[in-house]
Formats: C-alpha cells, structure tokens, sequence
C-alpha cells in the first residue's frame, strides 16, 4: 500500500522558537518602497494595510502529497534514481551503491540527461528526506540541516533553482507561486517561481537585503496572495516579532505578461 503523507507548511523546524505574539494594529501610513527592479517592487507596509481585507485574501499553505519511505521511493524512481551509502576511503568521496543508504549516486531526467556524483560531489554529503511525486522534486538534507533538491521533471539541480516545496505557496490562478529553501544558517532564502508550459521556472529571487541592515529579511510567515501578481506576508526572527526588523511587507510583480523559459 502506497503512503501519501500531506505536508501543511513548512518542516516545523524552521519555524522553532519563534514568538509569533500577535501585534499592535498600527495606523495607516504610505508604504515604504525598500527594494524595486523591473521585476518585483517590495515596500514595507503598517499593520492596518496587512490586516485589510485580510478574510478575503487569506490562502492556506499549499498542500503537497510526499513520500519519506527511502524504499517505496527506490521503487517508483527505478531506473531513474540510484541511492546509495556515501563513503571516503584515501581522500575521495564517493557513493556506494552496494550498499543501502539515502545519498545520491546518479540521476536521470526527463529529457534523457543525467547526472552522478562525480559531477556532483555533493551528492556524496545528502540524505534523503522527501520525494513530491506531483512536483517530481526530491529533497535531501545538508549539513547544519540545509535543503537540497534535485527536479526530476525540468532537469534542474539545487535548492536556488528548486526550493523546497514545503515552502509553496500559489497564486490564485497560480501563475505564481513564492517558494523558499533553507540554506543551514538562521535565515531561509526566498525565491518567486513562475508557471511556464514545462513547469515551474525561478521568475526572481527575493533579496534578504533590503536596506543597509544584515538580513532584512529573514524567515517569511503569515504570506497570502492577494491577485496574481500581490503577495503580502509578514517577516520575523528567533525572537518573534520584537526584532525591529520585523513587521508586514508587500511584494508586487511588475512583469505579469506570458512568457515561456
């Protein structure tokens, strides 16, 4: 029998120990344009903006069907994705595939290509964590817990490319979706993915530098589309909102025509 595992957020760990207290409505005031390119604009905005309309705006975290069994993965990917145990024997790393383990030795994707450990080294420093059969995206775990991913579908390899599905979150229409990875330090990374006629492809990256401030961004929560092309969502750190760089932002896309990549 085949399990399906429904993922509703992000894993729990990125979120731990945040103080997610709920704030003060603060009066209207303009918004506070911080980063704008000929892509996305973002402008910090008050509470009472964030709040507006809230019920109707409001959209749950995406809810994607994974896979954790390493086994049951083995088998549906067959032919498609070798796993094997990761060793280091005279200064070399390489991946065993005699024996049993969750690190990756070789790739096959959809356009025929592929790829083994020896042009990714860092298949060697993996585990398995998930497989998003309807993403056809696996995802590993890193050192200091960071993300990796491999998408199967489009032949794309890395969490800057992929992200994590657990982080999706759709457009109405998805057209758009914000998706987001965790690169092993405090703060994870974001990124908007449009939809093209292969997939999902990286539209642009949201920068976690938005003023002279280290990280102005840091971990996303509380993000709701408002149409296709108006993301608002809210910015925290480990110690909730009391960090003065925290508070409710608002992400526009300018370029909102179709393309395809």
């Amino acid at each position: 029998m085949l399990l399906l595992i429904t993922s509703c957020g992000a894993p729990v760990r990125r979120h731990e120990g945040l103080l997610l207290d709920s704030p003060h409505v603060e009066p209207n005031r303009p918004d506070s344009v911080l980063f704008s390119n000929n892509r996305i604009r973002i402008s910090k905005i008050d509470s009472a903006s964030y709040f507006q309309g809230r019920e109707t705006r409001t959209q749950p975290q995406d809810s994607l069907p994974y896979l954790e069994n390493l086994d049951e993965v083995k088998r549906r990917l067959m032919g498609r994705v070798i796993f094997g145990a990761s060793s280091y024997l005279n200064g070399l790393s390489s991946v065993d595939t005699a024996v049993d383990g969750a690190s990756l030795y070789l790739v096959r994707f959809a356009n025929g290509d592929s790829l083994t450990f020896r042009e990714k080294p860092e298949f060697t420093e993996i585990g398995f964590v998930r497989y998003y059969p309807t993403e056809d995206v696996l995802v590993f775990e890193g050192g200091h817990s960071s993300d990796y991913a491999v998408d199967l579908r489009n032949g794309l390899v890395g969490p800057e490319l992929v992200g994590n599905p657990s982080y999706i979150v759709q457009s109405p229409s998805a057209k758009f979706r914000l998706n987001g990875w965790f690169p092993g330090q405090e703060c994870s990374s974001y990124f908007i993915q449009r939809k093209t006629k292969t997939g999902y492809q990286k539209y642009e990256d949201i920068p976690l530098h938005l003023t002279e401030e280290n990280f102005d961004l840091c971990t996303i929560v509380d993000s709701r589309w408002a149409s296709d092309s108006t993301l608002f969502f809210r910015n925290t750190y480990f110690d909730g909102f009391k960090d003065q760089r925290s508070g409710f932002f608002k992400l526009l896309i300018l370029d909102n025509e179709e393309h395809s990549q």
